[in-house]
């Protein structure tokens, strides 16, 4: 009997409106449809920026805080398994004291083990110290500029960005120039 009355209510309304009721349910259940994939598909999209771009003002979880020790240790690992890369990290770790007891010492060796395994960047680490003095070793700028030019040239590990290649030639013409000017007075 209800199915009956609902039918003669929906032929009611639409022969008095002029529009069909299961029509217009069937229209809301459409856009409603519509609304909940758009929601869906901000959402997913969202989630996407998210990953793309995972910073935020409000972090749902606490940041990682940074351990310079441990980073050490897996950097000595790397070192240990052949990584080039990770002898300059260790000569430099050393250098400044960073997660290990800073060792001179250790620091001019690593670098010089990277370097001489064909590391640009370590051969460029070696060459600022040695022009400027940094982190306490002597300024030696014919050591300098040896480096430097190895740097520039002849090493097979290509890392050094083309701002620090700039540098490098820069820093090398000055120490070739203050070189020449010092032995003729």
């Amino acid at each position: 009997m209800t199915a009956v009355t609902n039918q003669a209510a929906a032929t009611a309304t639409e022969s008095a409106t002029g529009t069909n009721l299961d029509a217009v349910e069937e229209e809301a259940k459409e856009e409603k449809a519509k609304t909940q994939g758009e929601k869906t598909r901000q959402s997913a999209m969202s989630f996407a920026d998210d990953l793309i771009c995972p910073i935020s003002l409000e972090l749902p979880w606490e940041p990682v805080k940074q351990d310079d020790k441990l980073a050490f240790q897996w950097v000595e690992k790397a070192h240990f398994a052949g990584s080039v890369i990770a002898t300059g990290a260790m000569g430099l770790y050393y250098l400044e004291g960073t997660g290990v007891e800073k060792c001179l010492d250790l620091g001019i060796m690593y670098l010089t083990m990277a370097a001489g395994q064909g590391s640009d960047w370590a051969a460029y680490a070696l060459g600022v110290t040695f022009s400027n003095g940094s982190h306490g070793v002597v300024v030696n700028k014919s050591v300098a500029i040896l480096w430097l030019e190895k740097a520039l040239g002849e090493c097979t590990h290509q890392d050094l960005t083309d701002d620090m290649k700039k540098d490098g030639e820069k820093l090398l013409n000055e120490l070739k120039a203050n070189d020449i000017s010092s032995i003729n007075p």
